[in-house]
């Protein structure tokens, strides 16, 4: 099955700051991630593989410790393995002998937030330093500032409909949006569009203005 492309769909009020000066990073919460990735992309698992010996910590040549992680579809389909290192505070390796539960678990939801930017480009954002894009804000006079209309379902509908009148001839349409709903797994009586989600219905848009 295909992997989502989930870019973009992180916003900044998602984003938090830690540190100060040179040392200032931004993150998200892992729980946000997992929260994201049940929303969007349901019927993919994150699973650590397990070593030879059942443990889910491998060791490294210079005796550190890592894990190696997967998204698993219900299909029964996978991704790759993905390494990561399990590391302080300090993102120094940690030596295997010295692993315990705590830095396994820690380890375990940072390399979800890794995993999921390299498969999915889920906050992919973060870790290329990209900027993030959110609903613009008028800055009027008034005490507090005032978010613009953000357009509703029927109206990004209406520009899709437009787009597709414009670039495709009746049954390329027809057929395209068709494709799309069985990606999204829309499987309902009548019209498509109207049945998929804000998010996806964006995807559609931003496909069609790229096309």
């Amino acid at each position: 099955m295909p992997r989502p492309k989930l870019s973009g769909t992180i916003q900044k009020k998602d984003v938090h700051e830690k540190g100060g000066g040179k040392f200032k990073a931004k993150y998200m919460a892992w729980a946000k991630i997992a929260q994201l990735i049940n929303e969007h992309a349901p019927e993919w698992t994150f699973c650590l593989e397990s070593s030879e010996d059942g443990n889910p910590v491998w060791k490294a040549p210079n005796g550190t410790g890592y894990l190696q992680c997967y998204f698993r579809n219900d299909d029964g389909t996978a991704t790759s393995l993905f390494p990561f290192a399990i590391m302080n505070n300090m993102n120094q390796a940690i030596k295997y002998e010295a692993i315990g539960a705590r830095e396994i678990t820690d380890s375990h939801r940072r390399a979800l937030c890794a995993a999921s930017a390299f498969f999915f480009s889920l906050g992919f954002e973060l870790w290329a330093d990209e900027e993030i894009s959110d609903v613009k804000v008028d800055a009027s006079p008034e005490p507090q500032l005032q978010q613009t209309r953000k357009p509703n379902k029927e109206e990004t509908i209406e520009k899709i409909m437009a787009l597709l009148n414009a670039k495709k001839k009746d049954d390329e349409a027809k057929k395209w949006v068709e494709e799309k709903a069985k990606f999204y797994k829309v499987t309902g009586s009548g019209s498509k569009l109207k049945q998929m989600s804000d998010v996806h219905l964006q995807e559609l848009l931003r496909e069609l203005n790229n096309a």
